[in-house]
This record gives structure tokens, sequence and C-alpha cells, in this order.
């Protein structure tokens, strides 16, 4: 049932004929609706893993995670504003990217960090607060969480990537982890996130591709990002194209990959 509050229910179609009130037996529902879910969806965020959800709206948004085993969903946190989120943790972490000053949020004993093309500033509002100078970010997206950090990737307008470690101890704090250029001969036309549709709870840790970066001629490369001691990117697959009108383009975890053009009629 898709009118608010979404339910889930097994219908039995031999009862349900004979009137039997037992015929809808529930399973799941969600929550009540609040004012701010009348705001406009403009996209959803989810964790890598699966286990956490966010609803950017046109007014603010809202962060859910997965409750009952994965058959339910519950609200965590909302905010007022932001141009993007990230959600970590399945949820525990989330960070929004905002242009404009910071105003508090009802953190709930969660992490939010913003980030200010003002001051250029990424603020994790932690318990003191960590604070990390980037350049102007046009993109955030969250990484598989490993077991001993969570990790964020953020793209600039420029095409040069920042990698983000959250260190747990003695205190959540952003650390900057590295940060360069993909190791290509000329800057790539688009350069975005993989959808994480592949990244279930059990194989966060496997590798997959992170990003995909598309040529002017169209070829497009897969990279994977390195950990350890010599972080940086690594090329998994080129495909060539020969596409050169394109606007926009998408990936999947699976490699499965779409560009896409933009034709108006006069």
């Amino acid at each position: 049932m898709t009118s608010p509050p979404l339910r889930t229910y097994n219908i039995s179609a031999v009862t349900l004929l004979h009137g039997r009130a037992d015929s809808l037996q529930l399973i799941a529902a969600g929550p009540e609706q609040v004012p701010l879910e009348k705001s406009k969806i403009l996209r959803f965020v989810r964790t890598p893993a699966g286990r956490g959800v966010a609803v950017v709206r046109a007014d603010g948004g809202e962060t859910w995670t997965e409750t009952d085993g994965g058959h339910n969903l519950a609200r965590l946190d909302s905010w007022p504003s932001a141009d993007q989120v990230v959600v970590l943790d399945g949820g525990t972490y989330g960070l929004l990217l905002v242009h404009g000053q910071f105003s508090d949020l009802p953190v709930a004993g969660k992490l939010v960090a913003t980030y200010s093309s003002d001051n250029a500033m990424l603020t994790l509002h932690s318990t003191p607060p960590s604070t990390l100078r980037l350049p102007r970010v046009s993109y955030l997206f969250s990484t598989p969480s490993r077991r001993e950090h969570e990790s964020i990737v953020a793209l600039t307008e420029d095409k040069f990537i920042f990698h983000i470690h959250i260190s747990g101890t003695p205190h959540p704090t952003l650390v900057l982890h590295s940060y360069n250029n993909l190791p290509l001969f000329h800057a790539p036309r688009l350069l975005i996130a993989v959808d994480p549709m592949a990244w279930s709870k059990a194989s966060t840790l496997e590798e997959h591709d992170n990003l995909l970066s598309v040529s002017d001629d169209g070829e497009l490369c897969f990279w994977t990002l390195e950990h350890g001691k010599n972080p940086g990117w690594r090329c998994t697959g080129r495909v060539r194209t020969g596409r050169s009108s394109f606007r926009m383009a998408s990936c999947s975890s699976a490699k499965k990959s779409v560009l896409g053009t933009v034709r108006f009629a006069v």
C-alpha cells in the first residue's frame, strides 16, 4: 500500500473472497507522514552496503536506516536544507554538503558534516568539531565501509579527487588520506561515481569500481580506489565507444554504462 504510511501485506485470495477480516496480514509498516515529507523528492542517496538511505528534498530531507532485519525502515534525522548528502555506516553518520552557513541541526547522537563554499571548509560536527579545507567540491560520495575507518571521496570542479577518512579514535576526525588526479593524459570530460548496486552486506570488502571517467572522444575508463601505503586510482577496464556528442553518463557497479545526449526541437 503506497499511501502514507507505506505498508506491506500478505493477502489470501481464498479468505478474501469469503469476506474474512483476517485476509490481510500486515508484514511491515513505515512511520506516519510528517510535514517535511510533503516536500518534493529530488533524489535518494544510499550507503554502499544498502543499510541506510537519505532523501534529498526541495526543502531539506531526512535519513533512514533499515530495521527488523532489513524488513523495515526507521527515520533517523532530518535537516532544513542541503545540496548533497553522504550517508555512512547505515545512517549512523550523515554528511551534508551545504552552500552557506551551518545552522544547528538536531543530530540526536549522530554526526553531521557540512561543506561551505564561502570558506571552502568541510566540517564534521562531532565533539569537538573536525574541519578540513578543500577546493570547491562538486560531488561527495561514500565507499564501502572498512573495518578500520569510514571513507569519503570528494570530487572538485576541476576533476581533482580527495580521499578522506573518518578516524574513530580518540574521537571522530576528518583525515585527508590522499588527493590526486586520475592517471590520464588529458582531463576527462565527465567524472562520475559508480552506482553501488552490487555492494551488499556480505561483499563490502570486495573490490568494486568507484569512478567512471569519460573522455572527449567517448572512451570509458573504470577506476577502483587503492588503499594502503600507496593510495591512488587503478584502471580496471576501458571501452572505446566512439561517441563524442554526449552530455551525461551513468554507470553501475557491473560496468554497465550509458551515455546520454540532450536534443532540443525547434
